[in-house]
Parts: structure tokens; C-alpha cells; sequence
């Protein structure tokens, strides 16, 4: 084979693996579970750089991880860390001003960021990961058996229902 045969081969397969979508239950749930945790722990506008590398990595799909992600976006990222600040503060035991917090939100500059200290990342950090680790697991058990049964030839089986004369 010359070496442009052996480009083109590894791009046909990398195309199919990680760009298209695979009948595979393993991948897709894989796919699921690492987009939704990137979306919970990485800012909006750093998710895609790490898809791409990450998809590569642990041979996943990259579409699915990008669109797992979006579980953070505008309409949800405030109330994602909301909670994680909640989730933060009960387990770090770290009390953080939310007026501090407010203030910051209202005057942008990095002097006024920077003022709330190291706190404020160690209880955000502590409760992105809690929440991200709960959330990628729940996308687990709900999407490894649905994708399980769907791909196994009868779809209707991942939403529960059976047909005469099958019991499974």
C-alpha cells in the first residue's frame, strides 16, 4: 500500500468512528457520558477543544460528545452553577459571600474576580465535579440499556414495550 492508500484508509475509518454515527451501544453511551461530562465541568466556549482531543482518545464519537454538551448552555449554566456553588459550600463546609458574588456578576473586572480568592474555586470546583460525576453516571444508566435494547433489533423494546409472543 503507498502511503497516500494508508491516509486515506486511516481517514475513511476516523470519519466513520468518530465523526459518524457507529451502531454501537458502547460508543454512543461512551459518547453520552463524556459529553455530559465535559458540559458540566468545562466553561461553554473550551467544550469543543476538548471534545475533539478526548473523542480521539478514548475512541468515541465526537458529534454525540459535542451534543451531549450542550446540557450546559445560556438557558442552563447559571442554574448549573448555582447548584454546584450549593453543592460546593455543603461539602467543602466553605462559606462563600454571595454578595461578593453578586457584585462581581455586576462589575466584571478581574481585580473584583480575583478578590473573592482561591475559596471560591476550591467550593465551585468541589461542586462541578459532584455534580458532573452525578450526572454522567445517571447518563450511564439511563442511556447504556435504552441503547442496549434499541440496537439489539427490536427499538420498541427501549421504551418498554414487548411484542406477542416475546418475552425477554
Amino acid at each position: 500500500m503507498s502511503l497516500f492508500q494508508n491516509i486515506y484508509a486511516w481517514l475513511n475509518k476516523a470519519i466513520h468512528k468518530w465523526i459518524l454515527l457507529e451502531k454501537d451501544p458502547a460508543i454512543i453511551t461512551r459518547s453520552l457520558v463524556l459529553g455530559v461530562f465535559i458540559g458540566m465541568t468545562i466553561p461553554i466556549g473550551f467544550q469543543v477543544i476538548v471534545c475533539v482531543p478526548l473523542a480521539v482518545i478514548a475512541s468515541s464519537n465526537v458529534t454525540i460528545m459535542i451534543a451531549a454538551t450542550l446540557v450546559s448552555n445560556p438557558l442552563t449554566v447559571l442554574l448549573i452553577y448555582y447548584t454546584a456553588m450549593l453543592i460546593g459550600e455543603f461539602f467543602t463546609g466553605s462559606s462563600i459571600p454571595w454578595q461578593a458574588i453578586v457584585d462581581g456578576i455586576n462589575d466584571m473586572s478581574i481585580d473584583r474576580w480575583m478578590s473573592l480568592g482561591s475559596d471560591i474555586i476550591y467550593v465551585l470546583g468541589t461542586g462541578v465535579l459532584i455534580q458532573a460525576v452525578a450526572a454522567s453516571l445517571l447518563t450511564y444508566l439511563i442511556a447504556r440499556p435504552l441503547l442496549g435494547r434499541y440496537f439489539s433489533g427490536n427499538p420498541s423494546a427501549a421504551l418498554g414495550e414487548r411484542k406477542a409472543g416475546n418475552e425477554y
